[in-house]
């Protein structure tokens, strides 16, 4: 499994929940991504994700069931 870096931001609600940087503490970022397929013949790569944003004092986002799609 490989770790990294993001973050999140929605301009529709006020500072300081629009944004969830996982470099400011005490946000908090949790998740997986999972690769189900790799077809370099075809150029296309697909997978599937989920993951939870927490910051005290906001609503937690959890996203579920992502899948993506993309051209290579």
């Amino acid at each position: 499994m490989t770790e990294g870096a993001g973050s999140y931001v929605n301009t529709s609600i006020p500072f300081p929940c629009n944004s969830y940087d996982g470099n400011q503490l005490p946000d908090y970022r949790r998740g997986s991504l999972t690769i189900t397929r790799l077809d370099l013949t075809a150029g296309i790569i697909s997978g599937t994700f989920s993951f939870t944003l927490y910051k005290p004092g906001c609503d937690t986002i959890r996203v579920t069931n992502g899948r993506f799609d993309k051209q290579l």
